[in-house]
C-alpha cells in the first residue's frame, strides 16, 4: 500500500513543531473566540469547552446560549450573551443576527453542540454558517447531527472542521451516497484509505477516534496519533483544534495534527 499520504506522530515526538514554536507569544495576538451551543435541558458541553478555553492561550472568549438558561447562569459565566430560544429551549432563528455579529467579531467559532433537536434551531445553524464562510468553524456533539441532511454544507469548506465519531460518519456517508461503507470492525488502515479519498474529494478538515487512534484527515493527507485515554478528549480536541488553526490558518493540517498531540501532555 502507497503510505506517502499518511504520517504516525508519536506522544512524545511532534509531527510539526515548528507549529508549537510559532504560536504567537502575545496574548492578544492569539485570537478571540465565539462558543455557541447549550438548550435548556443541557449545556455540560458548553461549560466544559468554557474551562479549556479560558485555560488556553487565547485573547478573548465570548459564549453564546439560549435565553432559556438565563435565569439559571446570568452571572455565573462571564462574556455571556443569551439569544432568543425556542419553546423547546434552543436558540431561535430570532437570534440570528445578533450571533451573525457576535461571528464577525470573532476570528474563530467552536460550535459545540447540546443544541437538542428542534428544528428551527437546524435552519439558524445552516444560516449562520452560510453566512459566514470565512471563519475557521469547528462542530462538535450534536452541530453534526443538524447537518446531516444537508451534509454537503458540512464539507464544502477548507474552514470547517469535524470532531466526529464514526456514526456520525457512516451517516454521512449514507447522506452522500458514497460508495464505500465503514465500520467499527474495519482494520484501521483501510479506513485510513477510505478517508485518505473522501477528504480528497470534498473540502474540509476531519478529526476521528478509531481504535484508540486519532486521525486527522484534510485534503488527502493522514495523520495519527494514540489517543492515551485522555477522558473528555473530544472537547478538549475541539478546543485546541480550534484555537491552533485559527492562530495560524494556512496549516489546518499541521495545526490539526499539533493539537491531537497538545492533548496528551
Amino acid at each position: 500500500m502507497e503510505t506517502t499520504y499518511w504520517q504516525i506522530q508519536k506522544n512524545n515526538s511532534p509531527l510539526y513543531p515548528d507549529i508549537i514554536w510559532n504560536q504567537p507569544e502575545n496574548k492578544y495576538q492569539t485570537g478571540k473566540l465565539l462558543l455557541i451551543g447549550g438548550n435548556s435541558q443541557s449545556f455540560n458541553l458548553v461549560s466544559d469547552a468554557y474551562q479549556e478555553l479560558i485555560k488556553s492561550n487565547i485573547s478573548e472568549v465570548k459564549i453564546i446560549l439560549p435565553d432559556s438558561l438565563q435565569k439559571f447562569l446570568d452571572n455565573k459565566i462571564n462574556n455571556c450573551y443569551f439569544q432568543p430560544s425556542t419553546p423547546s429551549g434552543g436558540l431561535a432563528l430570532l437570534g440570528l443576527d445578533s450571533i451573525a455579529e457576535l461571528a464577525k467579531w470573532s476570528d474563530g467559532i467552536i460550535l459545540i453542540g447540546n443544541f437538542g433537536q428542534n428544528s428551527e434551531t437546524t435552519i439558524l445553524l445552516e444560516r449562520l454558517i452560510t453566512e459566514i464562510k470565512d471563519k475557521i468553524i469547528t462542530f462538535y456533539g450534536d452541530s453534526i447531527d443538524h447537518f446531516i441532511l444537508q451534509s454537503n454544507l458540512l464539507l464544502q469548506s477548507p474552514n470547517n472542521i469535524l470532531i466526529i465519531d464514526i456514526k456520525q460518519l457512516q451517516k454521512i456517508f449514507h447522506q452522500l451516497k458514497y460508495p464505500k461503507t465503514i465500520s467499527f470492525s474495519m482494520d484501521l488502515m483501510n479506513l485510513v484509505n477510505i478517508l485518505h479519498n473522501f477528504s480528497l474529494l470534498y473540502n474540509f478538515n476531519l478529526i476521528t477516534n478509531f481504535n484508540d487512534t486519532i486521525i486527522v484527515a484534510t485534503g488527502g493527507k493522514i495523520s495519527l496519533t494514540k489517543n492515551n485515554f485522555i477522558n473528555n478528549w473530544q472537547t478538549k480536541i475541539a478546543v485546541q483544534a480550534e484555537i491552533w488553526s485559527t492562530q495560524q490558518p494556512k496549516k489546518i493540517f499541521e495545526t490539526l495534527t499539533t493539537a491531537t498531540y497538545i492533548i496528551n501532555h
